[in-house]
């Protein structure tokens, strides 16, 4: 198995209805091949977002290069907006819930909703109306001031605001830990079988076009966020890789690196007044997460593989695991030693 570059994170995420560990594994090639009739999508976005760890919100904007890389025109997108999946107990998302035996969500309360609004769609800089899907509030269409023929590309931008709901799925928040995930306005996928205008469920798998991502995110400075792609910020991968706590459970040998720092594991530290502001990209992968929470712990370490490349390792956790977590570099360079 060839694998031209990779980013392996682990995390830990704790909430009151979870305690579960996420492995984000990226892997990317070349872009996908047209050959034999096969087409794919192109989807690049630019997103800029800001966190609000008051009013558990985020305000951002996005712009959008959506190519059209099949035999068809297009005259509409199909989008995404699955934060409002949380928006009320009428929702597929609310509907399978119930299904599987989960009231939690359906009798929850205002505060612990969460919804997208302010969305703004122009394309090539004009105006473009949006449409409700007949049957899901969480997907929307964008008609295309005029028609996107095969091989063009069209520009694509919005604004949007999001209120985060609490963590009842697979993102959210629990207090200030934030688990942020299916949070950006994003095509539906076009392909042979035509659109696939999906809501969003508890179960199942997701499905999205590929694409390049360049993200900036902006919060408290002191917080540690796991993301998507290679953080730009020389000074804050050199801070993330420095954050040691609990030196009394570390094996004797591995001393305190300077720099790093004690946190207390029962409680969240207070939002630094200061923004930092974190950029990332990757290219060629399906989707974007992030993953932000001012006790994380973040181990570090690189592994040369034995093509001779060398990538990057971290793992992200709770204070209070690492007695179960500090060999977690350790499992993934035994894994991924073997991929090579």
């Amino acid at each position: 198995m060839k694998i031209r570059s990779m980013k392996i994170q682990f995390l830990l995420l704790n909430s009151r209805w979870m305690f579960a560990l996420l492995l984000i594994l990226f892997i990317h090639g070349n872009g996908v091949a047209q050959q034999n009739g096969y087409w794919q999508q192109q989807v690049n976005y630019i997103i800029d977002v800001t966190l609000n760890d008051v009013g558990h919100e985020l305000d951002g904007f996005e712009k959008i290069d959506y190519v059209n890389q099949s035999p068809d025109t297009l005259s509409y997108i199909w989008f995404h907006v699955w934060p409002n999946a949380y928006k009320n107990d009428r929702t597929a998302f609310s509907d399978q819930m119930l299904k599987i035996g989960r009231t939690d969500f359906y009798f929850s309360d205002e505060s612990q909703r969460g919804y997208i609004n302010r969305l703004d769609f122009k394309a090539n800089g004009i105006t473009a109306r949006m449409e409700d899907h007949p049957q899901y509030i969480d997907v929307i269409r964008i008609i295309l001031p005029s028609p996107l023929n095969p091989g063009d590309t069209v520009h694509l931008s919005t604004a949007f605001h999001v209120k985060l709901p609490a963590n009842f799925s697979r993102g959210g928040h629990t207090a200030q830990s934030y688990q942020v995930t299916q949070w950006y306005p994003k095509p539906a996928v076009y392909d042979a079988n035509g659109w696939h205008a999906m809501p969003y469920l508890d179960q199942g798998e997701f499905y999205s076009e590929f694409g390049n991502y360049d993200v900036r995110i902006h919060l408290p400075s002191n917080y540690i966020v796991a993301a998507t792609g290679k953080l730009e910020n020389e000074e804050q991968r050199w801070w993330k890789e420095n954050r040691i706590v609990e030196p009394e459970i570390q094996p004797k040998s591995k001393k305190l690196k300077a720099g790093a720092k004690k946190i207390d594991p029962d409680s969240f530290p207070a939002s630094s007044s200061s923004v930092q502001s974190l950029h990332f990209i990757q290219d060629n992968v399906h989707d974007f997460a992030w993953f932000a929470d001012k006790r994380f712990i973040a181990d570090h370490d690189t592994l040369a593989l034995p093509s001779g490349r060398i990538i990057d390792l971290y793992s992200y956790y709770l204070p209070g695991s690492s007695q179960v977590w500090n060999h977690s570099i350790a499992m993934m360079k035994d894994v991924l030693s073997r991929l090579d």
